[in-house]
């Protein structure tokens, strides 16, 4: 288990040229992220988007990159702040096939504060997103902010 802790990660702002992310988590790892401040992941793209802290993976995405599936990734993501990031927190754990639930991935987000102005021009802007998992709990956020 790796965990990250008390950092701060600046991304670039609005950018065109890469969809950056704060903190990502894949390839089956387990961590726990807590008292992070993570801010200013945008992508002025239209293809896709840039998140503060993303936790990824499954056998969803296997064979669409070098470090993605087959193993389900799981994090306690506990006391971040994020600000103006397209998306906040990320949880995506996809099965294959994608329409059966994952097995258990029991993530937990709790005590975040997640913040916007509206800066982003992303049209998938959210605080907090849960695509896919199974037994995760998201509680105790704070999200708030024009940009959601």
């Amino acid at each position: 288990m790796v965990k990250i802790t008390d950092n701060t990660v600046a991304g670039d702002g609005t950018n065109v040229g890469i969809a950056q992310n704060g903190i990502e988590i894949g390839d089956g790892a387990a961590a726990d992220i807590e008292g992070n401040g993570v801010s200013d992941n945008q992508y002025t793209g239209t293809d896709t988007n840039a998140t503060g802290i993303l936790i990824y993976d499954g056998p969803g995405y296997e064979g669409l990159g070098a470090f993605e599936g087959p193993n389900y990734t799981s994090a306690t993501v506990k006391g971040n702040t994020l600000t103006n990031n397209d998306q906040g927190i990320w949880l995506s754990n996809l099965n294959n096939p994608a329409s059966e639930a994952p097995d258990s991935t029991n993530n937990l987000v709790s005590g975040n504060t997640v913040t916007n102005d509206g800066t982003s021009l992303n049209i998938y802007a959210a605080g907090i997103i849960l695509q896919t998992g199974n037994g995760d709990m998201i509680k105790g956020n704070t999200v708030y902010g024009a940009g959601y």
